[in-house]
C-alpha cells in the first residue's frame, strides 16, 4: 500500500508532533518487517522533551531507512542527528525522511522481497537449562533458540515421561511433587517439522519446604507477617535532581506468576517531561550507616561478599524508550566519594525495545563497573567479548553498547530471573575480583579493581551501599519490578547459589 508522507513545518510544536511521527516509524516498522530487519524503533509519547534522547531514535529511523533503500537497490543519505535537534526546527529533514519512506514503500510493494524461507530440519537442543526448588514444585528455565529455528513450543519431561507438550515461553512450573524426592528433568523444542532432541544432561532437582542457608550476612524472601523488613529502608523518593513530583511506591505482593510467594514490588509512578524518573530504591541499613567513618558492612579491604537476587518484570507494567537505561541493583557510593563525583556500579537493563511475554525484543541485561577515582571515573561494562574481558574506555555510552552487542541476552516479562555477583572489595587491580552469573550461567569473571580509591576514606578507598530498587534514565511513563530473594554472604554455600 502506497505511503502517503507528512510535510513537515518549522517550528510546530513538539507535543502535536507524535501523530505524524508514529505514522512514519510505524511505516519504517512494516517496512523492516519485510526484510527482516532488525530495529529499535519505539512508539512517541506526546509531551515527551525532544531534546533529550530523540536523537538516538532518529537516527535509529535514519539506519533503517537507509537499509531497506540499499535491499531494494536505491540510495539514500543519511542525515546525523544531534542533541537539541528537535523536530519542529528540522522540517528539511524530516521531510526527507518522509520522501525516502515514500520512496522505499513504492519499490517494495513494486519489487516485493521474497518470503522468508521456512527452517532446515527439526530445531536444535535447547541451552540453559536450570532447575529451582521450591516447596511441592520446581521451576524450570531455558534460553531461547535461534530465530533462524522459527520454534513455536517446547516440551518439557520429567523423568523422562512427557509432562507438557504447549511451553510457548521459556519457563515451566512443575507441581505436585513430593518434597525431598529428587526429579530429573530436559526439554525439546518444536517447529513445523516436529520436535528436537531433549537435552543430553538431564538437570536434577530436589523440592523442599526451603529454609535459609547457613552463615549468610542477610537473607529475605519477603514471606512472613511484617513488611517492609525491619532493617531495611524504603526510600519512594519523587525528588532527584531537584525535580519534585509524585514518589514511587513500594509494597509487598503476591507473585503473579505463583513462584515465589509474596515479593517485593518496587513501582515508579509516571514523570512528564522530567530528565529522570522518580525511583524506588531498597537500601539494606546493615551495609552502612551514611557517614564515611561509620561504615559496618562487608566490604572492607579484600572483604569477599557474594549475592544473590531474584527479581522479574510484571508484563504490562514497564515501557521501554529508546536508548533508556533502568538501574535494578546497585551498590551505592557512600556519601564522601559520591560528592566527589564517583558513580555506583550496578546492573541495568539497557535498550530500546518494548519489553514483551516471551519474545526477543527486549533489553539487554548490562553490569557497569566504576572504580579509578572518584573525580575521574572508569566504567567497565560487562560481558565483555568473553567471560574473562570487559569494555572499557572514556565513552560510557559507548561501552553499554558494546556490552549490549555481546551480552546475547535480553530482559523477558513474567520471568523470574537469580543473579549472583561475587566481589573481593579492592581499590587495587590484582586484589579485587569479580563474577557475575544469570540463571547459573557464568557472564563475567575478572581480576580488577572494584572499588574507587579515596584517599580521604578508611583504607584509602571508597565503601558501598547495597540495594534493589526500580530507577529509570530519560523515560515518561511507569515502570514495576518485583523482588523475590535478597540474600549476602561471604561464601557461595551461605546465599544458596553452587558455582
Amino acid at each position: 500500500m502506497p505511503y502517503t508522507p507528512t510535510t513537515w513545518v518549522n517550528n510546530t510544536p513538539p507535543p502535536l508532533s507524535a501523530t505524524n511521527l508514529n505514522k512514519l516509524t510505524n511505516e519504517l516498522k512494516s517496512q523492516a518487517a519485510l526484510l527482516q530487519i532488525a530495529h529499535d524503533l519505539p512508539t512517541w509519547v506526546n509531551g515527551a522533551n525532544p531534546s533529550l534522547s530523540n536523537k538516538i531514535v532518529l537516527n535509529e529511523m535514519e539506519r533503517v531507512l537507509y537499509e531497506v533503500a540499499v535491499a531494494q537497490g536505491l540510495s539514500y543519505t543519511k542525515t546525523v542527528w544531534d542533541d537539541g535537534w528537535t523536530p519542529p526546527r528540522n522540517a528539511t529533514n524530516l521531510n526527507k525522511m518522509e520522501n525516502q519512506a515514500q520512496a522505499n514503500r513504492a519499490d517494495l510493494d513494486a519489487n516485493p522481497p521474497a518470503p522468508p524461507p521456512g527452517p532446515v530440519g527439526v530445531p536444535s537442543i535447547p541451552t540453559g537449562l536450570t532447575a529451582t526448588p521450591g516447596n511441592g514444585k520446581v521451576t524450570l528455565t531455558w534460553q531461547a533458540n535461534p530465530t533462524a529455528e522459527q520454534v513455536d513450543r517446547y516440551q518439557v519431561y520429567m523423568n523422562g515421561a512427557e509432562v507438557s507438550l504447549n511451553v510457548t515461553g521459556l519457563n515451566y512450573i512443575v507441581t505436585g511433587l513430593t518434597n525431598g524426592t529428587s526429579y530429573s528433568f530436559t526439554i525439546s523444542a518444536h517447529n513445523v517439522n516436529g520436535y528436537g532432541s531433549q537435552t543430553a544432561t538431564a538437570v536434577q532437582s530436589t523440592p523442599t519446604a526451603g529454609t535459609a542457608p547457613s552463615g549468610y550476612y542477610y537473607f529475605i524472601d519477603f514471606e512472613g507477617a511484617s513488611f517492609p523488613p525491619a532493617n531495611w529502608s524504603l526510600e519512594n523518593r519523587g525528588d532527584l535532581w531537584g525535580t519534585t513530583g509524585t514518589a514511587g511506591t513500594i509494597t509487598r505482593v503476591t507473585d503473579p506468576l505463583g513462584i515465589e510467594g509474596q515479593v517485593c514490588s518496587c513501582r515508579i509512578n509516571y514523570a512528564p517531561n522530567r530528565d529522570f524518573s522518580y525511583n524506588a530504591p531498597v537500601w539494606l541499613n546493615a551495609m552502612y550507616t551514611g557517614a564515611s567513618t561509620a561504615y559496618s558492612g562487608y566490604n572492607a579491604v579484600a572483604q569477599e561478599t557474594w549475592y544473590r537476587v531474584k527479581w522479574m518484570v510484571p508484563a504490562g507494567q514497564n515501557v521501554f524508550a529508546n536508548g533508556e537505561t533502568n538501574f535494578m541493583i546497585e551498590w551505592h557510593t557512600d556519601n564522601n566519594t559520591q560528592a566527589l563525583g564517583g558513580n555506583s556500579s550496578a546492573t541495568l537493563a539497557y535498550g530500546g525495545f518494548p519489553l514483551t511475554s516471551g519474545g526477543t525484543t527486549s533489553p539487554t541485561r548490562i553490569f557497569r563497573m566504576a572504580t579509578g577515582t572518584p573525580s575521574s571515573p572508569s566504567y567497565t561494562c560487562f560481558p565483555g567479548p568473553n567471560v574473562s574481558s570487559g569494555y572499557n574506555s572514556g565513552n560510557h555510552g559507548a561501552d553499554l553498547e558494546a556490552a549490549k552487542a555481546a551480552m546475547g541476552q535480553t530482559v523477558q516479562a513474567n520471568r523470574w530471573y537469580e543473579e549472583v555477583f561475587h566481589f573481593v572489595w579492592s581499590k587495587n587491580a590484582g586484589t579485587g575480583k569479580f563474577q557475575w552469573w544469570i540463571d547459573g550461567v557464568l557472564k563475567a569473571d575478572m581480576t580488577m579493581a572494584t572499588l574507587y580509591a579515596n584517599p580521604s576514606l578508611p583504607n584509602g578507598q571508597a565503601y558501598n551501599t547495597f540495594g534493589v530498587y526500580n530507577y529509570k534514565y530519560n523515560v515518561n511513563g511507569t515502570s514495576t519490578i518485583n523482588y523475590g530473594l535478597v540474600a549476602l554472604g561471604p561464601t557461595a554455600a551461605s546465599v544458596g547459589f553452587t558455582p
